[in-house]
C-alpha cells in the first residue's frame, strides 16, 4: 500500500511542486549565511538593499496576474476570451512597467539620496529591470497555475536560488556582489524565455482591447489593495516593533516571524495551487452548491491546518532547545503561530467574495484592519508597555476582527443571515475553547508538556475529520487532476 502510494506521489507535480518549494527555502536559508560572509558586512548591506527594491517594486504589479487568474477561471468556457485576457495582460504589465522605469530615470536625472547612500550607481538600472521582469513573473506564473503546467513554474522559482547558490563559490566582496546582480537578472531574462517560449502557441493569439485592459486593471487594482492590505499589515507591526524596541530584541522577532512562515509553508503552497479551483466552485448564483462546496473546502483545509498548528506549538520546544541563543524567540514564535491561524477563519469565505467580483468589498476590510492593526499594536507597545513578545497580539486581534467581518459579509451575500449560523463558522465551540486554552497555556508560560494535551484533545475531538481528510490526500496524491479547472 504504502510504496504505490510513493510511487503516485513521485509521479505527481504537486508534489514535485511542494517539494521544490521546501527545497529553495532550505537552500536559501544556507546561501544567505554564506553570501553574508563572503560579502562581507559592507557589501552584504548593498546587496541586501537590492533585494530590498526589488521585493517592494515587485509588490506594485497592481494584481493583474490575480485578475488575469479570476476572469479566465470564471470565462472557461469561452477560450477566445480567456486568450484575450492573457494578451491584453501582457500589454498590460508592459504599461506597468512606466513605474519602475519613471523611478529609475529620476535618479539619474536628480539623484535619490537613499540610492546614494547604498552606492546603487549603475546597479539601479539592474534593480529596475528585475523589477519589470518580476511583473511578466507573476503574470507568467498566474497564467500557468491556470493552465495546470506546473513544470515551468518550479523552474522557475529554481532556477536563481540553484545559480546563487553556485556563484558564491566564485569570489568574494565586490566581485561576488557584481555577479550576484548579473546572475539574478540572467536567472530572470532566462526564466522569462522558458515562460513565452512554453506558452508562445497561447499567449500571443488574442485581440488588443481597450475596454479588456479596464476590465483587468479595474478588477486587478482592488486585487492588489486587498493583497498589499496584508503585506502593509505585517510591515506595519514589524516597523513598530524595529522602532521601539532594541536591535537584539527585534532580530528575535523576526527569526520567529520567519520561522513561522517556513512551517506555514506546505499548506500556503498547496492554497496557491488550489486557488483557480476554488473560484470555480464558488463561481455562479447556485447558493446551495456554493455553500457545500465551502464547507468542503474549510473542512480539507482547516482539519490539517489545526493539527499541524498544535503539532508545531508541542514540539517547538524541542528546537529551540537546539537553538539556545534564539531561545527568546519561542514565545513570540508561538505567538506569532496563533496570529497566522487566527486568519484561515476566513478561508473559504474570502475566495468566495473574490469569485463573486467583490473585490471592492474585500479592499476596503482590509484597509480598516490595517488601522485597527496600527491602532492595536501601538496600543500594546505605548500604553501597555507590554514586552517585545505580546506586540504581536495587536496583529492576532485585528485578524480575528477581520475574519469576522470578511464571514459576516460572505454570509449576508449567501442570504444565511442567522446569528446561530454566524457563531456556528466563526466561533465552533470545542474548536475554540481548545484554542483559548492553548493560549492562556502559552501566556502563562506552563512547562511545554502540557502543551501536548491540546494536540492530544485536537486529535481525539476530530478523528473522524482527520480520516476523511487523509482519504481525500490519498486521491489527491494519486490523481493530480483533482486541483484542475
Amino acid at each position: 500500500m504504502m510504496l504505490n502510494v510513493l510511487k503516485s506521489a513521485l509521479k505527481n507535480k504537486i508534489f514535485w511542486y511542494l517539494a521544490s518549494r521546501y527545497g529553495v527555502m532550505g537552500l536559501q536559508f544556507l546561501t544567505t549565511i554564506f553570501i553574508a560572509v563572503k560579502l562581507g558586512a559592507y557589501y552584504f548591506g548593498i546587496w541586501s538593499f537590492i533585494i530590498l527594491l526589488t521585493t517592494i517594486g515587485s509588490q506594485f504589479n497592481w494584481g493583474i496576474g490575480s485578475a488575469v487568474t479570476v476572469l479566465c477561471v470564471q470565462h472557461k468556457e469561452d477560450e477566445q476570451k480567456c486568450l484575450n485576457y492573457i494578451f491584453n495582460s501582457l500589454c498590460l504589465v508592459l504599461f506597468t512597467a512606466v513605474l519602475p522605469v519613471a523611478v529609475t530615470a529620476y535618479d539619474r536625472f536628480f539623484g535619490i539620496p537613499l540610492f546614494e547612500k547604498y552606492h546603487l550607481n549603475n546597479m539601479v538600472y539592474a534593480v529596475c529591470l528585475l523589477v519589470i521582469l518580476q511583473y511578466f513573473a507573476n503574470l507568467f506564473i498566474n497564467i500557468f497555475r491556470f493552465r495546470n503546467k506546473l513544470i515551468e513554474v518550479m523552474i522557475q522559482q529554481t532556477l536563481w536560488p540553484v545559480l546563487m547558490f553556485c556563484l558564491i563559490f566564485s569570489a568574494t566582496e565586490k566581485t561576488l556582489l557584481f555577479l550576484l546582480v548579473s546572475g539574478y537578472v540572467s536567472a530572470s531574462l532566462l526564466a522569462l524565455a522558458i515562460f513565452v517560449y512554453r506558452s508562445r502557441k497561447e499567449c500571443f493569439k488574442g485581440h488588443f482591447s481597450a475596454i479588456t485592459c479596464r476590465e483587468l486593471f479595474g478588477k486587478g487594482f482592488f486585487l492588489f489593495l486587498y493583497n498589499a492590505g496584508f503585506l502593509l499589515i505585517i510591515l506595519s507591526t514589524k516597523t513598530m516593533i524595529s522602532s521601539c524596541y532594541p536591535v537584539e530584541e527585534f532580530g528575535y522577532f523576526s527569526f520567529a516571524f520567519a520561522l513561522a512562515n517556513g512551517v506555514n509553508l506546505l499548506l500556503e503552497s498547496l492554497l496557491f495551487l488550489a486557488m483557480p479551483k476554488m473560484i470555480d466552485l464558488l463561481k455562479g448564483d447556485d447558493k446551495p452548491a456554493i455553500q457545500e462546496a465551502i464547507l468542503m473546502m474549510r473542512k480539507n483545509y482547516l482539519t490539517p491546518l489545526y493539527l499541524l498548528f498544535y503539532m508545531v506549538v508541542a514540539g517547538s520546544i524541542v528546537f529551540f532547545y537546539l537553538l539556545p541563543q534564539y531561545s527568546r524567540s519561542y514565545l513570540p514564535f508561538l505567538l506569532i503561530m496563533f496570529t497566522l491561524v487566527s486568519y484561515s477563519t476566513c478561508f473559504g469565505y474570502n475566495m468566495y467574495l473574490i469569485a463573486q467580483n467583490r473585490e471592492k468589498l474585500l479592499a476596503l476590510l482590509v484597509g480598516g484592519g490595517l488601522l485597527l492593526n496600527i491602532l492595536a499594536v501601538y496600543f500594546i507597545i505605548a500604553v501597555l508597555k507590554l514586552s517585545f513578545e505580546f506586540a504581536i497580539l495587536g496583529t492576532l486581534i485585528t485578524y480575528i476582527i477581520y475574519s469576522f467581518a470578511v464571514n459576516l459579509c460572505a454570509q449576508h451575500l449567501l442570504g444565511d443571515r442567522k446569528p446561530a449560523s454566524f457563531f456556528r463558522v466563526n466561533l465552533p465551540v470545542l474548536q475554540t475553547l481548545l484554542w483559548c486554552a492553548t493560549l492562556i497555556l502559552v501566556l502563562l508560560r506552563q512547562h511545554p508538556l502540557w502543551l501536548l494535551l491540546p494536540l492530544a484533545a485536537y486529535i481525539c475531538c476530530n478523528l473522524s475529520s482527520l480520516k476523511e481528510v487523509g482519504k481525500n490526500v490519498l486521491k489527491l496524491i494519486k490523481n493530480d487532476k483533482v486541483l484542475h479547472v
